[in-house]
């Protein structure tokens, strides 16, 4: 029987192996169980599905969002909102609570001119449109 001859760096594989001599390793073969990775085609784990899916509601969620903005506005600028009357409020207390470091006066004068009221005087329930900012 003829002795092989130390390889420096090889590692021994298996508990049979003698210390410091290499051991072949057995060639793989393709056989009908075997999985072979078609080209073109991805396969994902579970973590990479969640991964897919959060990505994609992230993206839908911002196109959504940047979607109602633009649709929110029209040509001539942002939409009023509409704002119910509380019972007790006054066109002032709207506007020192919607604009609370700006002069009430000219927010007041807007909200009766959009809304073509005659008094400054509210009802309960009433719906006002208010300018945007």
């Amino acid at each position: 029987m003829r002795a092989r001859a130390h390889v420096p760096g090889a590692l021994a594989v298996g508990p049979a192996a003698a210390p410091g001599l290499a051991r072949p390793r057995p060639a793989r073969v393709a056989g009908p169980a075997a999985r072979v990775s078609r080209p073109g085609r991805l396969r994902l784990t579970r973590r990479g599905r969640v991964a897919v899916v959060l990505t994609s509601l992230l993206v839908l969620s911002l196109f959504l969002s940047v979607g109602h903005a633009t649709f929110a506005s029209g040509p001539d600028g942002p939409r009023d909102r509409v704002r119910v009357v509380q019972p007790g409020e006054t066109l002032w207390s709207i506007a020192t609570r919607l604009r609370p470091h700006e002069d009430p006066r000219p927010f007041i004068q807007q909200v009766v001119e959009l809304n073509g009221l005659a008094t400054a005087g509210l009802d309960a329930g009433q719906r006002l449109r208010i300018p945007s900012p």
